[in-house]
């Protein structure tokens, strides 16, 4: 899409609004257009917060007018499909209800793939480690399959079958509860597990991540259970990728009242990492996100 000259907004938040490349974007106040329907490169759907060209596109069906993105604001709410905000919408699926993993594991691969690389190689022989339920942790324990010498210790049903093939490399299950959704292990059980285990290195997943107050997720379950892991490791890691930074989707959330380690992909803007480089207990890691999944990522200083 060829932006309008004088058309450039800073995007707050967008959301595929159904046809393949239609996004609809909410803009920051004081431009004109509040709301529009957009045409863009598909490659930065869902990637969080960014600048794009404002314009109608080669094969939009819309006319790039306020009126005309309303009206499609209009349709779009009616089916629940997005929750009408002042200004703009957001996705129904992020108002009322918590994605599946399924969904998660189609959002933002090669930005997981290069964090759960980079995670994976700061584990060194003979350790123990913890991972969270998650895709991006996921993709840690997928990075592990060739290790041996190490305990790992998950509620993750995704890094278990990751790992149950793999003799060289000892996987401790959590017990407890399964919430289908997150395919994650919770509850009382997988507390009194944690209570008696220790690691070297915690690595926890996030809907949502703000500098002061912490993990942002759908269930205080999860958050008391990444609260747990949190105090059991020697070193913790929190992998979240660009679209979760500085995001709050939802009203549960784990204080990170110890020091740790964010590693996040080169999609995160510095006004969104600023609040964790100024952070006294945040360590800031910038991982290069190739567009090749499984390409070795390399940490960028931060």
């Amino acid at each position: 899409m060829e932006p309008h000259p004088d058309r450039a907004f800073v995007v707050e938040e967008y959301y595929l609004a159904g046809e393949a490349g239609v996004v609809c974007a909410s803009f920051v106040a004081g431009v004109g257009l509040r709301a529009a329907t957009l045409e863009c490169d598909p490659d930065v759907i869902g990637r969080g917060p960014g600048r794009l060209g404002y314009g109608a596109g080669p094969r939009s069906p819309y006319p790039a007018t306020e009126a005309a993105g309303r009206r499609d604001l209009t349709r779009l709410s009616a089916p629940g499909r997005i929750t009408r905000t002042c200004g703009g919408a957001v996705a129904a699926s992020q108002s009322h209800a918590e994605p599946s993993l399924r969904q998660r594991a189609a959002l933002a691969q090669a930005e997981k793939e290069a964090i759960g690389s980079w995670a994976a190689a700061q584990i060194r022989d003979g350790e123990t480690v913890i991972l969270d339920a998650g895709t991006t942790t996921g993709r840690v324990a997928h990075h592990l399959r060739q290790r041996s010498g190490l305990t790992v210790i998950t509620s993750g049903l995704t890094s278990m079958l990751e790992l149950a093939t793999t003799d060289a490399v000892e996987v401790v299950v959590l017990g407890g509860t399964i919430r289908h959704i997150s395919q994650g292990l919770v509850g009382p059980l997988t507390d009194l597990a944690l209570a008696r285990l220790t690691a070297d290195r915690v690595f926890l997943g996030a809907d949502g991540l703000v500098a002061d107050r912490g993990i942002c997720e759908a269930s205080i379950v999860q958050t008391r259970t990444k609260e747990q892991m949190a105090v059991r490791g020697q070193r913790v890691y929190v992998l979240a990728d660009s679209s979760k930074i500085g995001r709050a989707p939802f009203s549960a959330w784990a204080p990170m009242e110890r020091p740790y380690t964010l590693v996040t992909d080169d999609g995160a803007t510095e006004e969104q990492l600023a609040p964790f480089r100024s952070h006294p207990d945040v360590d800031v890691v910038v991982v290069p996100a190739s567009r090749e999944v499984g390409a070795p990522a390399t940490a960028v200083p931060a």
